[in-house]
């Protein structure tokens, strides 16, 4: 009987893995500028476009990135860095397969904030008064 009772679970277990596929995708990659130097610190966003939900992760010293553990589906990949600017659309993300997408920042827009605040005169020209 206990053999018998051993023989049932050892399948049970033996379906089990069976059926554990993942159902998740993965997502590498190295970020580098326009001459090949490797960025490290660059800010990765991946968004999947059919829920609109986003992930963010940092590229380390090296330059590498991953995001784990994504739905499959399709993605659009946005990577910034001071003075840098990339987007990647249409990244497919498939059950149990790991994409690579390589990413080279290109100079982006440079943009320049210019406040003028309005001041006291330091000195009154209207009058010919002296005064401390």
């Amino acid at each position: 009987m206990q053999r018998l009772f051993r023989m049932a679970v050892v399948s049970a277990l033996g379906a089990m893995a069976l059926f554990s596929q993942a159902m998740d995708g993965n997502l590498v990659g190295q970020v580098r500028d326009s001459s090949g130097a490797v960025l490290s610190g660059a800010s990765l966003e991946l968004e999947n476009t059919a829920t609109g939900i986003k992930t963010a992760v940092k590229a380390d010293e090296s330059g590498q990135y991953r995001f784990n553990n994504l739905p499959p589906g399709p993605y659009l990949l946005t990577t910034t860095q001071s003075g840098f600017t990339a987007t990647r659309l249409n990244l497919l993300i498939e059950a149990n397969r790991q994409a690579t997408v390589n990413v080279q920042l290109e100079i982006g827009s440079v943009q320049t904030t210019v406040e003028v605040r309005e001041a006291a005169a330091a000195i009154d020209t209207t009058t010919a008064n002296l005064s401390n």
